[in-house]
């Protein structure tokens, strides 16, 4: 692909729509510093989807946008646009079809970005897909920005490599094999949760396991717990309804005696309401003797507070009068103080006015001497500064002239000693022996020889070893289907055997059992085996009895008559020679026990005498049409369990646990069997294993070994290439330095000339400024003299002229004093003039109000009333004496009433006490009635089974079965569903383990391919790159040896190390070179990579920087030889880079913060004859 046009608008300082033409290989942009030349570099990263922000000169991907400048508002969004042509059909993936490929991003300023190729909206990912492997990516070779130069030699081991992985195109490998090991992470993390699950499965199986024992303990106690509750409940309704019917009498009783006391309170009541009217009647007449006399003390009272007050206001105008007397005494003696004080301050005043006057005309003459003055001092102060200016300058002349001088005698004692030391080394220089350089070149041939020899041997180690690597994972593969077999077949043969012991769950059966210990002895189940098919047909037969356990004699069992078994249980006694009975006559049935297998004769009888008449029939059908031929205690039994007999048929259908047990049997001996096999093909495939790997140690110590010759060999070879090379840059040295040393041996013959000329003429000029700075010395320290004495007249004349100020403005603040004070002594005389008049009309209106003042005829009043209130108290007394009297007779007949009512509400307290007694009771009763209703039981049913046990022995009995419930602790009654779902969960998760150890091994493969072929591919690119860097790093600085060196033995795993050493230099490191010289160094290896992996297109922004002219030259060369595969967009300020430019764009930025494009196209501009060849 060919990139042809990039397009901006509003990306940084491009706010308006700009396009960047690309019509050649060889573009260059130019412009002036910070015009947004690498804006272009910056847009063409960004596009291909660079998303830090940092590696586009800004804090966050917003920075892009157009972000306002003076005359210009901020935009909201950016786009970048590259425009390809893909006629060749290079392009990736679904876009080789298309001719044209354009590829653009938008940014908004909420920090969203959209990618679109061919307009069409695609992601990131696909972008940078497109590019793998080509070496345009963020994280490529072909975008060399400023400072990455520097950054490529200063690198790391690991991030160097990464140029050397995009040049070998293994970006996609490092992509599958990313994913795949996602998805191999996934796969162990699932395979690690399923064993996890399985494993708390196991766990939740026990458990559950555990819960239904307990679940059936618990409804067994439950029972026995409501029957005794509910017998309870029934006494305690019984204890209810007599309590009841108690609180029913005493409420009778209560109610007459509360009559009788009410009708003895209605009689005393009617006597209190007549003795109560007669009191009112007294007590009316009492009110109102009462109120006459308070009338009288009343006016006694007023009479006399009148007097009283008579008496006060006159002893108050008395005083009022003499203090108005005082008063006016004291305003007549403060007005003649005033009128002294007014006439002394008026004679103060005109002594103030006369002193201000004549001081205000002193200070008018001496105030107009200052101008004068100053003037004079002015001028002796600007005449002293030009001196001193002068003075300066004189002096700094005089020092320039003494600094030339010793410069220049210090300049020419330089040159001489240079011209003794290149004299020196031009008689010092070494002789080269031409004999040593054939006889390096003959060794390097043969290392060369013997490296090739090597590394074929190597390469058929290799193969070997990947061979016996297949083999052992094949072997692996094998043992580990195997042991999953195996896995299988054991957890299958544990779940059947569990089931096996779990036959017979019923625990007070399996006590019995223990106590007589015949859990120790054989069951029949485990002695037989019968013909497959028929199992169900035996179980239908036996049932209970197929669990018989075998004694030797039956007779034992008189002994355990005692306690007996709690279930269904059989025993059978083994006897060797008891006759077993087989004959059918003619009747072609075959008997049931004929199927069957014994491991000794005496079960074989057992069995013989059980199944005796008992025969197998292939169908329903078939029995049904054979019935009549049936004997008595004949019958027929099918496969499925079936049985028939003469008159009748039993279907069959599994009841129990023992269901199965046959079957069973015989699934876990081939289970034990199958294992076995399996367990021998696993030691076969082990030992066959061991042998394998055993050969893979020995060829991976072969290729160990092999490969430390190779690096012995090439290290060897590395020396002698080194020791050629650095000959033949000393013979060359050699004779560049000898015509050096004679050019600069002429050059400083001149420049000792030019020296000392210089020299002298710099003696001479310092005579003559020495004589004009002695004569400026003495001018100026007269000046500074004269200017010394006006400044001190003209400092005495201001302080004198200050103090006539100061003194003028004291004498106005005195005389404006003294007038404030005449003032206040005026206005002082007229307040007082104005009170001495309003005190003796006050003192005249006192006087008449005294005479006003008479008590005679409210002293006669006070008589009359006076003897009206001895009248009323008399009879007073007398009626309060009568009220005493009714007041004691209407106590007694109140106490007794309070009797009354108190015995009166304590029987009521009393029947509401018995009424509520009667409602507990009642509400009791209904209680456990609605108990014993709710449970569906009636007194009739329930009291008859504990008719014996009192309620407390009944509450007994239900604490202890509580505790034994509440000891069994929370009691999951839906165990046995849940433990079923739980298996079935179980077989499901299984299965998705073994999936997953599939999966895993898989992508394990897939992942060493992988890694095979990176690393056979990268070691190939690290090989041609090392060549050609060497060839490179020669032609561009004419010799010198530069390489690269991994850090590591797994070039998977190692990093890259860059060396490099221009001729005539031994430097131990790369950091120890020039700047020019490390920049030449980053563009050999650049330019090495793309020899390479051509990319379609390289952005330079400014790699020139660091050159000089000449390297420059080459480094121009270089990329013109590169343009014939690869385009070149490059930034630079250099002359010499601008003229291998096809076609240059200008980068302008007339109007402030805003980049405009201007495109040149220097081949059609020469062939019109507007510019000299030579630009």
């Amino acid at each position: 692909m060919r990139l042809t046009e990039i397009k901006l608008a509003g990306f940084k300082t491009f706010v308006d729509p700009a396009v960047v033409p690309v019509p050649g290989n060889l573009v260059g942009i130019v412009g002036p510093n910070g015009c947004g030349k690498s804006n272009v570099i910056d847009a063409v990263r960004w596009v291909l989807g660079e998303s830090r922000a940092s590696a586009l000169r800004g804090e966050s991907l917003q920075d892009v946008i157009f972000n306002g400048s003076a005359t210009r508002k901020p935009i909201g969004r950016a786009s970048v646009e590259l425009v390809f042509d893909n006629s060749s059909g290079k392009a990736a993936g679904q876009w080789k079809s298309y001719s044209e490929i354009a590829i653009r991003r938008v940014i908004q300023r909420d920090g969203e970005s959209s990618y679109y190729i061919n307009n069409i909206h695609v992601r990131r990912r696909d972008i940078t897909d497109m590019f793998l492997g080509t070496g345009v990516s963020g994280r490529g070779y072909a975008i060399i920005e400023q400072g990455m130069i520097s950054r490529i030699i200063e690198a790391r081991p690991q991030e160097l490599r990464i140029f050397l992985e995009e040049a070998a195109g293994i970006t996609r490998y490092h992509e599958k094999r990313h994913e795949t090991g996602l998805r191999l992470a996934d796969a162990r993390g699932n395979l690690q949760r399923v064993d996890d699950i399985l494993e708390e499965l196991d766990k939740q199986q026990q458990h559950l396991e555990a819960q239904a024992e307990c679940a059936v303990r618990y409804q067994d106690l439950h029972r026995q717990l409501t029957a005794a509750q509910h017998t309870l409940w029934t006494l305690h309704k019984q204890q209810a309804a007599e309590s009841r019917h108690q609180a029913q009498v005493e409420v009778e009783r209560l109610v007459q005696e509360m009559e009788t006391i009410r009708s003895g309170m209605q009689e005393t009541g009617e006597k209190l309401d007549e003795l109560r009217l007669y009191h009112r009647v007294v007590n009316d007449r009492q009110h109102q003797i009462q109120g006459a006399l308070y009338a009288a003390n009343g006016e006694i009272a007023r009479i006399e507070q009148n007097i009283r007050h008579i008496r006060a206001n006159r002893e108050q105008l008395d005083r009022q009068l003499a203090e108005a007397e005082l008063q006016l005494q004291n305003h007549e003696q403060q007005l003649n103080e005033v009128n002294e004080n007014l006439t002394s301050w008026q004679d103060k005043l005109e002594q103030a006015k006369n002193c201000h006057l004549s001081c205000k005309e002193e200070h008018i003459v001496e105030a107009g001497k200052l101008p004068q003055m100053e003037s004079a001092a002015q001028v002796d102060q600007v005449r002293l500064i030009g001196l001193r200016e002068k003075l300066a300058l004189a002096r700094q002349n005089e020092k320039l002239l003494q600094n030339q001088q010793a410069y220049a005698e210090k300049t020419l004692h330089q040159l001489m000693a240079r011209r003794e030391r290149l004299l020196e080394e031009q008689s010092s220089q070494p002789e080269i022996d031409p004999v040593q350089l054939d006889e390096l070149q003959m060794e390097s041939a043969e290392f060369a020889a013997m490296l090739e020899q090597k590394q074929h041997s190597f390469s058929t180690l290799e193969t070997q070893a990947y061979t016996v690597q297949q083999e052992r994972d094949a072997i692996l593969q094998i043992i580990q289907s195997l042991e999953r077999d195996m896995a299988r077949a054991n957890a299958r043969c544990d779940v059947l055997q569990r089931l096996q012991d779990q036959i017979e769950d019923n625990q007070e059966l399996n006590a019995w059992m223990a106590r007589l210990q015949l859990n120790l002895l054989p069951r029949l189940w485990q002695q037989i085996s019968i013909e497959s098919g028929w199992e169900t047909a035996l179980e239908a037969v036996l049932r209970e009895r197929i669990q018989a356990v075998t004694v030797d004699r039956l007779e034992q069992m008189l002994e355990w008559e005692a306690q007996r078994p709690s279930a269904k249980w059989a025993v059978c006694e083994l006897v060797p020679d008891r006759p077993v009975s087989n004959d059918t006559d003619q009747r072609t049935w075959k008997p049931l026990s004929t199927l069957l297998s014994c491991r000794s004769p005496a079960v074989q009888a057992v069995l013989g005498n059980w199944l005796h008449g008992v025969f197998v029939t292939d169908s329903l059908t078939a029995a049904l049409a054979d019935r009549s031929l049936l004997t008595s205690g004949e019958m027929l039994v099918t496969a499925e369990g079936h049985s028939i007999t003469s008159c009748g048929v039993s279907y069959f259908a599994p009841d129990s646990a023992v269901h199965g047990i046959l079957q069973r049997q015989r699934e876990i001996a081939q289970i034990r069997e199958e294992c076995e096999q399996i367990g021998q093909s696993v030691l076969s495939r082990q030992q066959a294993l061991a042998a394998v790997e055993q050969d893979d140690r020995q060829i991976a110590a072969d290729i160990v070994q092999l490969r430390k010759v190779i690096e012995e060999i090439r290290t060897q070879q590395h020396d002698r290439q080194i020791q050629i090379v650095r000959l033949t840059q000393q013979i060359e040295r050699v004779a560049q330095q000898q015509a050096q040393l004679e050019i600069e041996l002429a050059d400083l013959a001149v420049q000792i000339e030019e020296e000392s000329s210089q020299k002298q003429q710099a003696e001479t000029e310092l005579v003559v400024c020495e004589a004009e700075r002695v004569e400026l010395e003495a001018q100026v320290n007269q000046a500074e003299s004269a200017c010394q004495t006006s400044g001190q007249a003209l400092a005495s004349q201001r302080s004198l002229v200050q103090r006539l100020s100061d003194r003028l403005h004291e004498m106005a603040f005195g005389e404006q004093d003294c007038q404030n004070r005449v003032i206040d002594c005026e206005r002082r005389i007229g307040m007082i003039t104005r009170n001495s008049v309003v005190l003796t009309e006050n003192m005249q209106k006192l006087q008449h109000a005294r005479a006003d003042l008479d008590e005679s005829t409210l002293t006669a009043d006070t008589v009359h009333w006076q003897i009206q209130r001895d009248q009323h108290e008399q009879a007073l007394m007398a009626v309060r004496h009568e009220l005493e009297n009714m007041d004691d007779t209407l106590r007694e007949m109140e106490q007794a009433r309070m009797y009354a009512e108190q015995r009166l509400q304590e029987c009521g307290e009393a029947v509401g006490q018995a009424r509520l007694r009667e409602q507990e009771a009642e509400m009791t009763e209904a209680r456990f009635a609605d108990k014993l209703a709710e449970s569906g039981e009636t007194m009739l049913e329930m009291v008859p089974q504990f008719v014996n046990e009192s309620p407390a022995k009944l509450q007994t009995r239900i604490n202890r079965l509580t505790g034994e419930v509440t000891a069994l602790g929370p009691v999951n009654l839906a165990a046995l569903q849940e433990l079923e779902a739980l298996k079935s969960r179980r077989i499901h998760l299984e299965e998705q383990f073994h999936d997953l150890r599939e999966a895993i091994t898989t992508l394990e493969q897939a992942i060493r391919q992988i890694d095979r072929e990176t690393r056979e591919r990268l070691q190939e690119t690290f090989d041609q790159v090392n060549q050609n860097l060497a060839g490179l790093f020669a032609s561009i600085f004419g010799g010198g040896v530069a390489e690269l060196v991994l850090s590591g033995e797994d070039i998977l795993d190692a990093g890259v190390q860059l060396n490099a050493h221009p001729p005539g230099k031994r430097n131990s490191s790369i950091h120890l070179l020039s700047g020019g010289e490390k920049a030449l160094t980053a563009l050999a290896l650049v330019f090495s990579l793309f020899r390479l992996n051509p990319a379609p297109f390289c952005l330079l922004d400014e790699v020139d920087a660091p050159l000089d002219d000449s390297n420059s030259v080459r480094f121009c060369e270089l990329v013109k030889r590169m343009s014939g595969e690869t385009q070149f967009l490059f930034i630079s300020h250099n002359k010499i880079t601008m003229q291998m430019a096809q076609q240059l764009i200008g980068v302008t930025m007339r109007e402030q913060g805003v980049s405009r494009v201007v495109t040149v196209d220097i081949g059609k501009i020469m062939a019109a004859g507007d510019l000299p060849a030579s630009v």
